[in-house]
């Protein structure tokens, strides 16, 4: 009944960040409790967290924080990724090939925002495989756009997900096995 409850009211909140935000949380404390037994609602959940990081438009109102929904939901769908990629086999590997066709240069920033955030969560060796070879043709990309947009809402985010792709390589290189200073 709960996760019912929760995927059919995330999709219709779409455009209301905060509450969408409170939903996503409600989700995480489900996905936390070993006492449920989950995994025969994942059907409902998965796909209701995918968009919530990938949506292309998940405020309404300029002030509202969709960034941080994108962010939370990503944390949601990585935890049930790994409490539940053990069982089924394919999980991980059909949620990131959803994540790495958001995270795209076709698609919009906030997507791909969604996208390279989720992948990030995923671990050094996600990051490795699907960020890495990516990072450095969007960072141009988006360098060049910065410098000839004046329009601050693209500013924001391009400046986004440039921190996101940060993000991430702060997580790979922090990892010991991925620095090898003799080669450096």
């Amino acid at each position: 009944f709960l996760v019912n409850y929760v995927s059919k009211s995330l999709y219709r909140h779409v455009g209301k960040a905060d509450h969408c935000r409170t939903l996503v949380r409600m989700a995480r404390s489900l996905l936390k409790n070993p006492h449920l037994h989950l995994e025969l609602h994942l059907h409902q959940l998965l796909p209701a967290l995918l968009t919530m990081v990938v949506a292309e438009r998940l405020a309404s109102k300029p002030g509202e924080n969709h960034w941080m929904l994108r962010r939370e939901a990503s944390m949601a769908l990585v935890q049930a990724c790994n409490l539940f990629g053990d069982d089924y086999a394919t999980l991980k590997a059909r949620v990131l090939k959803t994540l790495c066709n958001a995270a795209g240069p076709d698609k919009c920033l906030p997507t791909q925002y969604g996208g390279i955030v989720a992948i990030s969560l995923f671990g050094p060796k996600a990051i490795n495989a699907f960020l890495l070879p990516l990072s450095l043709e969007y960072w141009k990309t988006w360098e060049t756009t910065l410098d000839a947009t004046d329009d601050l809402g693209q500013r924001v985010e391009l400046q986004m997900c440039q921190q996101a792709v940060l993000d991430a390589l702060r997580v790979f290189l922090s990892t010991d096995e991925n620095v090898n200073l003799d080669t450096v």
